[in-house]
């Protein structure tokens, strides 16, 4: 890490963090408050404050929600930013959760209270073929949005594919946190 830059980086967060208090300045996120304690990754939180992290999946999924998707299932979710925010601002009238990390669990609940839309987001720990089963609506598009860092190209096999096809999907591959990574991203884009 070049020192150089986190010095700037952590100068920036603090000029943030006493401006906004912890809270979303811009985007459609706007107002909602983050937590102080930051269980997944504090090198996001200039663009989480500013309304701009990771702006081209935000967009999208706000898309998907005008399209008509009435579910989103965050698969991955870490801290709760998409989570929480979907819920939040009242993109999607239902939100779920997953998350592996207990710590991330109960960060997600946190963040939901904080920003008083606990009844609306739902927390659970794996996902998998049992769990998206039950939440999965053939009568209706939900929203899926997949980070699990290199654990999507078992996720996201062929039977999982076929439940949730016809829903849209937003899903961050990560070829080099695998073994055989390349020839597994290639396999699933092929799937």
């Amino acid at each position: 890490v070049n020192i150089g830059m986190q010095r700037a980086k952590d100068k920036a967060w603090a000029i943030l963090e006493d401006r906004y208090n912890l809270a979303i300045a811009y985007g459609p996120f706007k107002g909602m408050k983050l937590s102080e304690d930051v269980w997944w990754s504090k090198n996001d939180r200039i663009t989480q404050t500013l309304g701009i992290y990771e702006e081209h999946v935000l967009s999208k999924l706000i898309f998907f929600s005008r399209e008509g998707s009435k579910r989103f299932i965050d698969i991955g979710a870490a801290d709760g930013y998409f989570a929480v925010g979907m819920a939040f601002s009242k993109t999607y009238p239902e939100v779920y959760a997953f998350e592996i990390e207990p710590k991330g669990q109960e960060r997600i609940k946190q963040n939901a209270t904080r920003n008083s839309c606990r009844d609306t987001v739902n927390v659970y720990g794996e996902a998998n073929i049992a769990s998206l089963k039950k939440l999965i609506n053939k009568e209706f598009k939900s929203t899926l949005l997949i980070d699990i860092e290199g654990a999507e190209y078992d996720l996201l096999n062929t039977e999982m594919l076929s439940l949730l096809s016809g829903n849209y999907i937003i899903c961050e591959l990560h070829p080099w946190l695998v073994d055989n990574g390349d020839e597994l991203q290639r396999k699933l884009i092929e799937r």
